[in-house]
């Protein structure tokens, strides 16, 4: 199996000096140093943070190739016909959730709550979704797609067991017993061992308990999670990369939870549900998967592969009772996929024809103390992002410069900010206009464009036609609000600004 494991790899990924995989028995320095060693390969991080909306992120962790026995011996399940133990080879990288989505998260992409036991909005990012279904989970994954670009999945049946197992044989990633101590589970009938210990009797905050070598939580009790998989039995041919059963009645349920006695919260051990309930009196929940892009998203000669939009309320702009706004994207569209960040993505992914990862910041701080702002520490998680193309979409909250000297500060203000974010390697930067006039203060931006050679877009001030305002579209309690751009002043922006970076980027050098 080894030396097929070999070839597979070798023959199928990234050519004879790609890394080993992980094999059965691995220790955690083994693991570990399989998972960066595959990160270097690929040019990806061992673990990443991915933006779903602003302040609401997933965490996921590299999962290198490998082989392993997927299954369980007859010590651990002596009916154990639908758990055989059998050879499988997984032959390429992919991503984990650290986690299991939290209902803050799913809150974010669903925009609702249906776990059983809801956590208020200081807590929900931290307490594992509950009570949905597979079938919620598709359209959950559907729309976390659009949101952020990028090929989400649920987990294979067999990248999940991988996954859990992170290179150990034993029951669980820690070893051989299980009585509530190492994870949530009931404690009262335990697995292993005769001691009985504590029962939480509700999930508990993710990351609770220790995580396995590849650093995932949870993989044992808390919530159960759906996998990709219809149920059936194993079939012995499907050696490399399993999908499982075609067809099916029933979907894979794996990983136990916080009412499960501890033998159903093994790393081999299979449950199955109809895909349509939500499982409310066992708590199903689920883990996301994410593929390693194959190759960067170009356009001519620019790498657009991460986008970072830097703007203000247009951009993005979380809930402000005080003016009636309840939602976490650009201002006045009518979803986060509405607004011109994500349409702007869009455009680039459709032109590239690759994946284009997003992250959004509201800088207006930047507007408002345009001298002192200081940028290392008010953009260090965008920055780390390493993003290929920066758009600036700043100025509506700054003060109109009127004198010699206002007008010259304003100029070095926006020349400080395109040298700062020009110092990243391998970035191109584009600046936009205002989606209101703003003469004196575009002239300035255009004069530091043009000395620090970055593109200059403008998009031609669109709320001088009220039909591109949320208010041509909607009613908004708050009429400052509905002078931001609705859905079709948010497409205008996106299509103005594309067309704009896709001539102002024909004939360039890469």
């Amino acid at each position: 199996m080894r030396a097929f494991f070999v070839v597979l790899v070798c023959g199928c990924l990234l050519g004879a000096e790609a890394p080993e995989g992980l094999k059965p028995g691995a220790s955690l320095a083994q693991v570990a140093q399989a998972q960066q060693a595959w990160a270097r390969h690929l040019g990806q991080r061992a673990k990443r943070r991915v933006q779903i909306l602003h302040g609401v992120e997933v965490e996921l962790a590299l999962v290198p190739p490998g082989e392993f026995l997927m299954g369980s011996p007859e010590a651990e399940n002596k009916e154990n016909g639908s758990e055989l133990p059998h050879e499988v080879t997984l032959g390429k990288a992919w991503y984990a959730g650290t986690c299991e989505v939290t209902q803050g998260q799913w809150e974010a992409v669903m925009g609702n709550n249906p776990s059983r036991f809801k956590k208020e909005e200081a807590d929900n990012l931290k307490f594992p979704v509950e009570n949905v279904s597979h079938s919620d989970c598709l359209v959950f994954i559907e729309k976390l797609r659009g949101l952020t670009g990028l090929p989400f999945r649920l987990p294979t049946e067999a990248e999940w067991e991988y996954a859990a197992r992170a290179g150990t044989t034993t029951a669980f990633p820690w070893g051989e017993t299980l009585n509530g101590t190492e994870a949530n589970c009931q404690g009262g009938k335990p697995y292993g061992t005769l001691e009985t210990g504590p029962s939480v009797g509700k999930p508990c905050r993710v990351q609770s308990y220790g995580g396995n070598g590849l650093g995932l939580f949870d993989t044992a009790g808390n919530v159960f999670e759906w996998c990709a998989d219809w149920y059936g039995k194993y079939d012995p041919t499907q050696r490399v990369d399993p999908q499982g059963p075609k067809t099916g009645k029933y979907r894979v349920v794996r990983g136990g939870s916080w009412g499960s006695p501890g033998h159903l919260c093994r790393s081999g051990r299979r449950v199955f549900n109809d895909p349509a309930s939500t499982g409310s009196s066992i708590g199903i929940g689920l883990r996301l998967a994410l593929d390693v892009p194959e190759k960067a998203a170009q356009v001519g000669p620019v790498e657009v592969s991460r986008l970072l939009v830097l703007g203000n309320s247009v951009t993005q702009h979380g809930p402000l009772k005080s003016v009636q706004w309840e939602h976490n994207w650009g201002m006045a569209a009518s979803g986060a996929d509405k607004d011109f960040a994500h349409l702007l993505r869009g455009h680039l992914a459709k032109a590239s024809g690759g994946v284009v990862e997003l992250r959004v910041k509201n800088s207006a701080d930047f507007e408002r103390n345009m001298a002192g702002y200081d940028l290392v520490s008010a953009l260090k998680e965008e920055l780390a992002f390493e993003p290929t193309v920066i758009v600036v979409a700043l100025g509506r909250n700054a003060k109109a410069p009127g004198s010699v000297d206002e007008k010259l500060a304003y100029r070095l203000a926006f020349a400080r900010l395109l040298k700062s974010l020009q110092e990243q390697s391998k970035v191109r930067v584009v600046v936009r206009s205002e989606f209101w006039a703003e003469p004196a203060k575009e002239a300035e931006v255009r004069q530091a464009c043009e000395a620090a050679g970055v593109l200059y877009v403008d998009i031609g001030a669109p709320a001088g036609d009220g039909a591109n305002l949320g208010s041509a579209e909607r009613k908004f309690e708050h009429a400052g609000v509905g002078g931001h751009p609705g859905d079709k002043g948010m497409e205008v922006i996106a299509e103005r600004l594309w067309e704009g970076m896709r001539k102002g980027w024909a004939g360039q050098k890469p």
